[in-house]
């Protein structure tokens, strides 16, 4: 059975950076502190299916995504008490239009909408939402439903190439900036809001990202170095920025984590939380500038 070569490609890569890591960890005597381990063998599961989905294309990678959006809108409908049937009705109706929308129809018209509404409540939720009410789970439905379809975009308008390296280079800035920040400490810049991040590991993360953006550039061979490097740079801040908006909604609604769906790494939101903002920028960058 032959595989597909950007697929195969995603694997080897992430399968020798998560045993180099585990490795590392091991060496130093840091693979127990906060459950670093656990961290690590938690993302082989995520790899494979990430590796399936786009070794098989289209239809696998659509139902991948269905199911992590309906993973993620139910741990953010339970964070709101007093839903009732018309509101989660209203909510999916919301949200579903947009992925299948994406999925089945030509892209520039759905594509550009999809944008353009992601943006919407994501503001609102980073800039007004400040206490708990029933009628947040329809921004938090649009938000994932806009967000998780500029996936779908990504995965049509490169083959599947563009998945593989905003994917790649979010995720292992989301990594390493935890275990930059867990290894090293440091000051930490916003303790209130999300008390466990320190400078140590964002710098380390956006130098993660940035090499992470040159060793998945056979993803985006229309890129030059200079290119690849400020993307690295932007979709490691832009993945923070949905990190800390995550941080913001759990605070708010007095949770640590969005569910317990994945153990020790929390809910499925909690890791998907930094990949909607990161394929908002790079469907404007790839898909309308480059």
């Amino acid at each position: 059975m032959s595989f597909d070569p950007v697929a195969l490609q995603f694997l080897l890569i992430w399968s020798v950076f998560l045993a180099g890591s585990g490795a590392i960890l091991f060496l130093i005597g840091r693979l127990k502190q906060r459950n670093l381990a656990s961290r690590i063998l938690a993302w082989i599961p995520i790899i494979i299916l990430m590796f399936l989905a786009i070794h098989f294309g289209k239809w696998v990678f659509f139902a991948l995504i269905l199911a992590v959006f309906a993973a993620s809108h139910w741990e953010l409908t339970r964070l709101v008490e007093e839903i009732g049937f018309l509101r989660h009705a209203i909510a999916l109706g919301l949200a579903l239009p947009w992925l299948l929308l994406i999925q089945f129809h030509k892209m520039p018209v759905w594509a550009l909408l999809s944008i353009l509404l992601f943006l919407g409540p994501v503001l609102y939720l980073a800039l007004f939402m400040k206490h708990k009410h029933p009628r947040q789970i329809f921004p938090f439905a649009l938000m994932l439903g806009a967000g998780f379809s500029l996936w779908i975009l990504l995965g049509r308008a490169g083959g599947f190439r563009l998945v593989v390296f905003v994917f790649s280079v979010t995720a292992l800035n989301d990594m390493t900036a935890f275990f930059f920040g867990t290894v090293f400490g440091g000051r930490k810049p916003f303790p209130r809001l999300s008390p466990n991040k320190t400078l140590a590991g964002y710098a380390g993360g956006i130098l993660s990202a940035v090499v992470a953006a040159h060793v998945f550039r056979f993803a985006v061979p229309e890129l030059n170095p200079v290119a690849v490097t400020l993307a690295g740079i932007i979709l490691a801040i832009a993945g923070s920025l949905g990190d800390l908006l995550a941080s913001k909604i759990k605070r708010i609604h007095g949770v640590k984590d969005f569910s317990s769906m994945m153990g020790k790494m929390g809910g499925v939101f909690d890791r998907c939380d930094s990949l909607l903002p990161s394929a908002w920028i790079a469907s404007i960058a790839f898909l309308y500038f480059l």
